[in-house]
């Protein structure tokens, strides 16, 4: 019987990056063990680094398949190598998207790694079958080389040079011609983790952007799954994880809601959270899905998932140059007012140094979307992916890239001894952005993180929307306080913009050289280097700044309205401080993630109902009076709490994910209001 080894790995030595389950070599090998036959041929599946390390010497793979994401690449190749040394004989195939498609790039690539053995470009269920097909029917690897299988690449044996299979682009015709492995028993090691649940029924994506790994044509063509096939795995899973709201179901789609086919997918889902009540907690993307049926499929769940649609950057000119259209702002205002009234977070995603953007047009962009009066906003730095074509030699010499490398958030550990760091390749500059520019525009999106991203100052937007202030003017304000001489805000943003440049560097040796350092490494370890900074900084300023944040915050607000009408400045001075108080009161959640946090009960006297005009309609002026409230943490937010400290292994990322997904509501406590005679 040959033995397959496929490997998905993450790194375990600061919380761990991807708790899901590994669906995609767990697709490549149910495929393989229909093509092939479980008599044939046994495969297990590998997440933890450590696992397959003390697996083999009891068990010892004749095939080993690796997957490359960004996040694990090093960690992939490193532990491909280790294997390679004690198992000589055995076949390393590398595939995952983390590849280069310049020929010259993907010879070097071998070169550096000799012990991979074949690479499967693109999706790799039938290139990665042909080749285990063909070694198990004796073929020697020397032999497979001199006739490649299609889609696939290697160095010759003899000269060194690259040699490339024939370009079929062979794919699956439906995602059901893939056996579940949930069904066929391949995930059932991973109960015991509780590792998320990882579906996928639909496969492609019919647009270019270019800056995406699916922006190539080969992905246009879509692939779905039956709806029978979904129900009967989500059935099993859901039998698994009754009731269990800590894990989310993830789905692998690239743009929920584009299709019919994703209502159907809606009503087996909610068929489950009726029967199981779970999941509560749904994750997809919903990319460029079409507004109406997003809305839709949400409307026909019991538990709503984050739904987001994506607009990257709305200067034309840099829409063209990354090939993508998006919805017209006006479709997406109203899309994002729908989500409102549906209960859930309007947000978005933009991008910083797309090709062609410009500071000047980028802050243009920020303003409509800060004064869209969203939930959140999400600013990511533009990453060169491998394989992309806004990665290519051409792009790069067009736009003359400014590029570094820094840490994926939290992906280092060491493995058999050697220190393994999975990068990224950013892009930080370009011909018409420079990074003083970039240094700037994060800065700018660390106080929207601070202040405009946090639900806990939810009610002081909402007060400067009705006086028709700027919120993007609010911001600036806000931002102008940081760039002080003192304070904990300007001492956040100090940090903040000090590690933003600390985190960029020059090559991948000066990375490896630093952290070598025991002293440099602890640094890792206890998470002052090598995080995400943008969730770092937004629970350091939450948790340990919140008054100090707030103050200013207020402060911004108060000068604002009145450069707008100073008639009502008592009123006005007023409102402040009610708002003030009431946020103070019921969110400053900076002391409670300790064992002897036994809960508190304060009384709070307001000159306007807050709480009541958070939630209303009419301006805050209609709700003045006195108003006395008990705040009060119930024993079911105590006992949450609890819990959380007591299944946490990594108590700050927890913390951290908590104020990201803003379920750090959850623990907010709560009001009764009083009567006074």
């Amino acid at each position: 019987m040959l033995r397959v080894a496929l490997l998905d790995l993450v790194h375990t030595s600061y919380g761990i990056h991807t708790m899901t389950m590994p669906l995609g070599i767990g697709m490549i090998g149910s495929y393989m063990l229909k093509k092939l036959g479980s008599k044939d041929i046994q495969v297990r599946l590998f997440k933890f680094p450590e696992y397959i390390i003390e697996t083999l010497d009891q068990w010892k793979p004749s095939v080993v398949g690796i997957s490359q994401y960004c996040w694990n690449s090093k960690l992939s190749l490193h532990i491909a190598k280790h294997i390679k040394s004690k198992l000589p004989n055995s076949l390393i195939i590398a595939g995952g998207p983390n590849f280069e498609t310049e020929p010259s790039l993907r010879k070097q690539y071998l070169l550096n790694y000799r012990h991979v053995d074949f690479c499967v470009d693109y999706e790799g269920e039938v290139p990665f079958n042909e080749i285990v097909k063909r070694y198990l029917e004796g073929e020697t690897v020397l032999s497979i080389k001199e006739n490649l299988v299609p889609d696939t690449y290697c160095l010759h044996p003899e000269t060194h040079q690259l040699i490339e299979g024939e370009k079929l682009l062979r794919r699956v015709n439906s995602l059901d011609e893939i056996p579940s492995p949930y069904l066929n028993g391949l995930f059932d090691d991973f109960y015991q983790y509780n590792v998320n649940p990882f579906v996928q029924t639909q496969r492609g994506c019919p647009f270019k952007c270019t800056y995406c790994n699916t922006s190539d044509s080969y992905y246009n063509k879509i692939l779905f799954c039956s709806p029978d096939k979904f129900a009967e795995e989500l059935e099993v899973i859901a039998r698994r994880f009754a009731g269990m709201y800590n894990i989310t179901l993830f789905m692998a789609n690239t743009n929920f809601g584009l299709y019919k086919q994703d209502l159907e997918i809606a009503r087996i889902i909610r068929k489950v959270q009726d029967k199981y009540d779970w999941p509560k907690h749904f994750n997809v993307n919903t990319g460029k899905g079409l507004p109406e049926r997003v809305l839709e499929t949400n409307n026909i769940l019991k538990y709503k998932y984050r739904s987001s649609l994506s607009l990257e950057t709305l200067t034309e000119g840099v829409l063209k140059n990354i090939d993508r259209k998006n919805v017209s702002f006006e479709k997406f205002m109203w899309f994002q007012k729908e989500k409102e009234k549906q209960g859930m977070r309007s947000e978005t995603e933009l991008i910083l140094c797309l090709p062609g953007e410009t500071k000047d047009s980028f802050i243009e962009t920020l303003r409509r979307v800060v004064n869209a009066n969203l939930d959140m906003i999400v600013v990511f730095t533009l990453m060169k992916l491998k394989g992309t074509p806004i990665a290519s030699e051409e792009a790069s010499k067009k736009y003359s890239y400014v590029t570094k490398y820094r840490i994926v958030p939290r992906q280092f550990g060491l493995y058999l001894d050697n220190l393994i760091i999975d990068t990224e390749e950013v892009i930080v500059g370009t011909n018409t952005f420079s990074l003083e520019d970039y240094i700037y525009v994060r800065q700018i999106c660390y106080v929207i993180e601070a202040i405009y991203n946090v639900d806990a100052f939810k009610e002081i937007k909402k007060w400067l929307v009705e006086h028709q202030v700027d919120l993007f003017e609010w911001v600036l304000a806000v931002y102008r306080k940081t760039q002080g001489e003192k304070g904990k805000v300007v001492k956040h943003m100090n940090i903040f913009t000090e590690e933003t440049v600390a985190e960029l560097w020059d090559s991948l040796e000066d990375i490896h050289t630093f952290y070598s350092k025991p002293e440099n490494y602890q640094m890792l370890v206890n998470g002052t280097k090598g995080d995400n900074l943008s969730r770092k900084y937004k629970t350091l300023a939450q948790q340990t700044g919140f008054d100090e944040w707030l103050s200013v915050a207020i402060e911004c607000a108060i000068d604002l309205i009145l450069s707008k009408n100073d008639n009502n400045r008592q009123e006005v001075l007023k409102q402040g401080s009610d708002i003030k108080q009431y946020i103070s009161s019921t969110r400053n959640l900076g002391g409670i993630f300790n064992d002897k946090f036994e809960g508190i009960k304060k009384e709070l006297k307001f000159s306007y109902d807050i709480p009541s005009w958070s939630l209303g309609t009419e301006n805050l002026s209609h709700y003045k009076g006195v108003f006395f409230y008990d705040c009060i943490f119930t024993d079911l937010q105590i006992e949450e709490l609890k819990n959380l400290l007591t299944r946490s292994t990594n108590l700050n990322l927890d913390i951290q994910f908590l104020y990201r997904d803003g379920s750090i509501k959850d623990f907010w406590p709560k009001l009764k209001r009083k009567k006074r005679f």
